[in-house]
């Protein structure tokens, strides 16, 4: 394989550094997609929390292990917090590429 044959976001301006595709020639985003990307990110955070939370206490019988609660040992604790991390930050990826989506969508 030559090297000229490997595209490069380096020399493509109008992809990020993220390697995803940007309309906005500056690659500033504007505020409605700053609002838009911050509202769905939080709404899917708090959706994503809820859904695993009603999850574990499906599975467990239990509520999930919180904040000053003592009663779990570190590994109940800890797969608790991989659970959530994990759904929530699914959630916030996927929220934040849909409204990326529809802010490109808006400015064409």
């Amino acid at each position: 394989m030559r090297k000229d044959d490997v595209t490069s976001t380096e020399t493509d301006p109008k992809v990020t550094s993220m390697g995803m595709a940007d309309d906005d020639a500056d690659g500033v985003p504007d505020a409605f997609e700053k609002i838009l990307v911050l509202g769905m990110t939080l709404a899917a955070a708090a959706v994503a929390r809820k859904v695993v939370a009603l999850v574990w206490k499906a599975s467990t019988g239990r509520t999930p292990p919180g904040g000053d609660d003592d009663r779990g040992d570190a590994s109940v604790v800890l797969l608790w917090g991989a659970a959530a991390g994990a759904a929530v930050g699914a959630a916030r990826l996927v929220a934040e590429r849909q409204a990326r989506s529809v802010a490109r969508r808006r400015r064409a």
